[in-house]
């Protein structure tokens, strides 16, 4: 998202935006962390995804990527936490100059309820979004091998949009 980000607000003619479309597989949307409350999936899916007891590899993915900034800016950068509810309020994060963009998600997920917050701001600013939600699914169940099922069924979902250039499956 960052790439594409970057991408749409260089408007240079030599790095063009990507036309045939964008896929999201369970993204990082919000580095704040105020999707994790109480009640949300950050803690109804703590015992079903694996992430939980990654926590320390999390905060490490966190310190990596934002490097060298301030460690507050995650909460009101778009290009590290496009789905954070601090976000400036008149900056709009997402416009019709995004190219069509597919969401996959596992339903047992962690970080769920974030993603569906990046397809709500992806969608209130014009993007065409497919969502595929995957029940009982973990974060990045692709490469999980007791997802075969579910990664089967993605993969074809991926596979049926990629031809059709469709903006909708009928299942959404």
């Amino acid at each position: 998202m960052a790439i594409t980000r970057y991408l749409i607000e260089a408007n240079h003619p030599d790095l063009p935006v990507p036309t045939g479309g964008l896929l999201l597989t369970s993204p990082w949307a919000d580095m704040s962390l105020q999707h994790h409350r109480p009640g949300g999936t950050s803690e109804t899916n703590y015992e079903s995804d694996y992430v939980g007891s990654l926590l320390n590899v999390e905060n490490y993915a966190m310190v990596a990527f934002i490097g060298i900034h301030d460690p507050r800016e995650y909460l009101h950068n778009p290009y590290m936490s496009p789905a954070s509810p601090f976000l400036p309020h008149n900056m709009k994060v997402f416009d019709q100059r995004w190219p069509r963009t597919m969401i996959i998600a596992g339903g047992g997920e962690m970080m769920l309820d974030e993603i569906k917050s990046l397809k709500h701001a992806m969608v209130e600013g014009g993007v065409k979004v497919t969502w595929c939600e995957m029940e009982d699914a973990v974060h990045d169940f692709f490469s999980c091998p007791p997802f075969e099922e579910q990664s089967q069924k993605g993969f074809e979902v991926v596979v049926e949009w990629l031809k059709t250039g469709r903006s909708t499956l009928p299942h959404e």
